[in-house]
């Protein structure tokens, strides 16, 4: 790994595997390990919780339209979707309220996923990205706690590294530092702050 460059998906690999005392690989194709594999399964599976949680990175607000079956259709590598405004304003049981179920908007008050000729919905969401499309901090909070619950499985004990759990709690620091210097939010539109000034 260089020090020069961000940390590869190859990178955090053999990082997960020297912290296990396992040797290194070259490459992530076709490999027969058993250790590399569940590395790999670990750093994955580490990655899409964290991401699932949406960041200032990997979270977008997009429009949505119902298809030719009146079906709002989500794309695979969207998680975590939160329905903003638009579609239909009304139903057999009342205003509808979307949820994100399976890869298709939900209303869960008319019990349907179906909306002839319903208009547009905004929606806010997730996004799954690759490890390499992670900026520095998540990549190394995503290695060090994918190392973490490696090693737990891999020696069958809850006894961890210490020195892996304070690096992946500094890199969570380091994170949520980031998170809050890029997600500057206007307070004037908040509903609590419009609440204040229709209260004086």
């Amino acid at each position: 790994m260089s020090a020069n460059a961000p940390m590869s998906k190859l990178d955090a690999v053999n990082l997960m595997l020297a912290d296990l005392g396992d040797r290194p690989v070259n490459n992530l194709n076709d490999v027969n390990r058993l250790d590399v594999n569940l590395a790999v399964q670990a750093l994955e599976a580490t990655a899409r919780a964290i991401l699932a949680l949406g960041w200032w990175w990997n979270t977008e607000e997009t429009e949505v339209v119902a298809d030719n079956n009146g079906h709002y259709n989500l794309p695979a590598d969207w998680t975590s979707v939160k329905f903003l405004s638009g579609g239909p304003t009304s139903g057999e049981r009342g205003v509808p309220s979307f949820v994100a179920r399976g890869r298709r908007l939900f209303d869960v008050t008319n019990s349907t996923e179906t909306f002839p000729g319903g208009p547009e919905v905004t929606v806010r969401f997730a996004r799954l990205l690759e490890f390499e499309q992670l900026p520095a901090s998540a990549r190394e909070y995503v290695y060090a706690t994918a190392s973490v619950r490696n090693q737990v499985r891999a020696l069958g004990s809850a006894q961890v590294d210490p020195d892996l759990r304070q690096q992946a709690a500094f890199a969570l620091a380091l994170l949520r530092n980031e998170e809050v210097e890029n997600s500057v939010e206007d307070l004037t539109l908040s509903p609590r702050f419009i609440d204040l000034m229709h209260r004086r």
